[in-house]
């Protein structure tokens, strides 16, 4: 995970971990009820909405939760399939103070 995925790992320390500039991530374990990271040197634990049954359940947790991650520089407005655009407002605002 570390050497494939070092971005999704510095994404989740970001979002979800609240660590504003993360330089450098590691993803040291995967319980069943959270993820340990060690970003920049220190311990960041990362509950999932749900306890992991298994290592399927971890994968697609992990995968969704990438996918549930606003992506930087985004444009808010999608085009359907039909073409129109709708505007999609991010449930939660993060602030770095």
């Amino acid at each position: 995970m570390n050497d494939d995925h070092a971005e999704a790992v510095l994404a989740y320390a970001k979002h979800y971990g609240g660590v504003s500039n993360p330089a450098a991530a590691r993803m040291v374990s995967v319980k069943a009820e959270t993820m340990e990271l060690e970003v920049d040197g220190a311990s960041v634990s990362i509950a999932f909405d749900h306890t992991l049954t298994d290592s399927e359940d971890a994968h697609r947790t992990l995968v969704a939760m990438l996918r549930a991650m606003p992506k930087e520089g985004a444009d808010l407005g999608a085009i359907s399939p039909t073409g129109e655009r709708s505007l999609q407002r991010p449930t939660a605002v993060h602030r770095a103070l």
